[in-house]
């Protein structure tokens, strides 16, 4: 009984100790290699949804797939996050900031909520 009870108590340990917790998206080390999509754009009939992909710990890129399997870049950025508050300079004057809120990224842009997923 005394090694079932021992097996057992390791089996446990082993179990919390092998699963990870939820990674943290407000720390910049943890955005590289990542993508977001979103289908919350009021989109022009031809596309069907974008993605942010972040390409460094500064560096997002904003990607468009079209509703004919065209898959292409539209522009690159550059980003900071200060708590949950992540800002996004298009680099040609315009700049939008968003929530950070586990795996979404909720951004307020021309009156409309827009939700970008983590995939």
């Amino acid at each position: 009984m005394k090694k079932t009870t021992l097996i057992g108590f390791f089996l446990l340990i082993f179990v919390f100790i092998s699963c990870s917790k939820d990674d943290d998206f407000t720390d910049p080390e943890n955005l590289p290699g990542t993508e977001w999509k979103s289908f919350d754009v009021d989109f022009p009939e031809e596309e069907e949804y974008y993605i942010f992909k972040f390409t460094s710990k500064t560096v997002i890129e904003l990607w468009v797939k079209e509703k004919d399997g065209v898959l292409y870049k539209e522009w690159t950025g550059i980003y900071t996050i200060n708590g949950k508050t992540i800002t996004i300079d298009f680099g040609d004057g315009d700049i939008i900031s968003g929530v950070i809120e586990g795996n979404k990224m909720n951004f307020a842009f021309d009156g409309e909520i827009i939700v970008f997923t983590k995939q």
